[in-house]
């Protein structure tokens, strides 16, 4: 079937000049926004994220919802101790049982303090709140637990790596 649609597609592309067209728009969009996203962030946007994390932690202290970063927020941490300079999100992540129960509350915290819900997801294996502020996204996921694993969408890691 795969193989089917891919011909297809080769057909349209050929032989169907506003679908050329369609799919040359989408490419141009799609390399725009990853220039825009894949770039060096200046100072202020780092001391921007930095802000805003700070104000998210203490969002997540008064609710008393346990955290951990993730992603290249982790992955800054370590390597560089701040920011990825070209990372243009904070990831935070949680675990399912501690942030299902108080979902609504915490987007009212979030909101009330100041950051914009870009969407959310409250399926339990594709739990997701998008938020910004300052401009600078904090994408926060949540991982179920089944069995040893913890898991999310097409992710998992043993739970003997969560936090405690």
């Amino acid at each position: 079937m795969n193989m089917i649609k891919k011909l297809v597609k080769k057909v349209a592309i050929v032989l169907i000049p506003s679908y050329r067209k369609r799919v040359a728009d989408r490419k141009v969009l799609h390399d725009q926004q990853v220039q825009e996203k894949v770039r060096i962030r200046t100072e202020q946007e780092l001391q921007q994220q930095g802000k805003g994390l700070s104000e998210l932690r203490d969002v997540l202290d008064v609710i008393g919802l346990p955290y951990f970063i993730s992603g290249g927020t982790l992955l800054g941490t370590i390597r560089e101790k701040d920011f990825i300079r070209w990372d243009w999100d904070v990831g935070l992540d949680f675990k399912l049982e501690d942030v299902y129960p108080i979902r609504n509350d915490f987007l009212a915290k979030l909101e009330e303090n100041g950051f914009e819900i870009l969407n959310t997801n409250f399926e339990k294996t594709n739990f997701k709140i998008n938020a910004v502020k300052y401009g600078v996204r904090y994408e926060m996921l949540a991982y179920i637990k089944v069995g040893d694993m913890r898991y999310r969408k097409s992710s998992r890691y043993p739970e003997s790596v969560s936090y405690t």
